[in-house]
């Protein structure tokens, strides 16, 4: 099932608020492709305190998430950073939050024949940062 818009802010703001300062600092900036729902990317490229519409210009770091990511874009308006999420999340029968496109690509790569090696070595043809075996 997909998240409301206030569920998966919610669940950004955790996300956030529980990440020990070594995931705070292992936010890179962005290198390469990225697949994005531009959908989702519009609706929340805006700051979460003025609501100015922000530029991706702007990204301080982005942490990745397989081949989702959440982008820390900085409002200059306000001088606070906000978190963007670049695609749909939902909820698996043991509640955790996935990433769609995570689930997507594996599902296809499974329905392709192919396996872990051959989906990264596709990844990694097009620039697009390769997962990890356990995602």
């Amino acid at each position: 099932m997909n998240l409301g818009k206030s569920k998966l802010k919610k669940a950004y703001e955790t996300v956030t608020s529980d990440m020990t300062s070594y995931e705070k600092n292992n936010y890179k900036t962005c290198d390469g492709r990225r697949i994005v729902e531009l959908t989702v990317l519009a609706k929340n490229l805006k700051c979460s305190q003025c609501e100015d519409v922000l530029s991706l210009e702007k990204i301080v770091s982005e942490k990745r998430i397989g081949l989702n990511s959440q982008l820390l874009i900085y409002c200059p308006k306000c001088a606070i950073n906000t978190l963007v999420p670049t695609g749909k999340m939902h909820i698996t029968n043991n509640n955790k939050t996935k990433a769609d496109v995570n689930t997507k690509a594996v599902l296809g790569t499974l329905h392709a024949g192919m396996g872990f090696t051959a989906l990264n070595k596709l990844l990694a043809c097009l620039n697009v940062p390769t997962i990890s075996n356990h995602l």
